[in-house]
């Protein structure tokens, strides 16, 4: 049975922990491909900027490998939950295992998720482990489903969005979590300032 890992998020910007993390999962045979799912427009977040660039990004660092995709499913009007997200893609591959790839952040709110009941019980979750984040009690919480959760610690740095956007409005260094492409990218646009 074929792995999918579908890797959500705002991508706001693509930096070097999603592709650390992407090619650790690879590596590693936890999934055999990872599909990119950006955050609509729709989504309620501060300092959003349009899909287009965040598909961008994305496509300058993940666009040549075969074990990656990425998906605009989420480029639609309103607000799209993760359960609509996971149930799109095990509509295309029904005879696959769908795997949620998320950090220790995401998990302490699962319980405020749209459906979250529905989703703990048909799909599978990917935590990766986050700095500053523990989620001992949510564990606890969701104890019935521990088998459908499988925990994982990237070797790598952490980074953070926030702080990316925040440097490149002050004019501050961001050649450590962002490739070459990706920075050139952001300047030429003019993105973030």
């Amino acid at each position: 049975m074929k792995r999918i890992g579908i890797f959500g998020g705002s991508f706001n910007p693509t930096h070097k922990l999603h592709k650390e993390i992407a090619e650790y999962l690879i590596q590693q045979e936890i999934v055999d491909k990872i599909i990119f799912v950006p955050t609509g427009n729709g989504y309620p977040k501060k300092e959003l900027i349009p899909l287009k660039y965040r598909i961008k990004m994305l496509e300058m660092e993940f666009g040549k490998d075969m074990h990656y995709e990425i998906s605009d499913f989420e480029d639609q009007k309103s607000c799209v939950y993760t359960y609509q997200t996971l149930d799109h893609f095990h509509s295309l591959y029904p005879d696959s295992k769908i795997y949620f790839i998320m950090g220790t952040d995401n998990l302490n709110e699962i319980d405020t998720w749209q459906r979250y009941p529905y989703l703990l019980e048909n799909y599978f979750f990917i935590v990766v482990k986050r700095d500053g984040y523990d989620s001992t009690q949510m564990e606890k919480k969701l104890e019935q489903y521990k088998s459908h959760f499988l925990f994982v610690e990237v070797p790598f740095n952490q980074v953070s969005s926030t702080r990316i956007r925040e440097n490149l409005r002050n004019g501050e260094s961001v050649e450590e979590e962002l490739s070459k492409p990706v920075l050139n990218y952001i300047k030429t646009e003019k993105l973030y300032l």
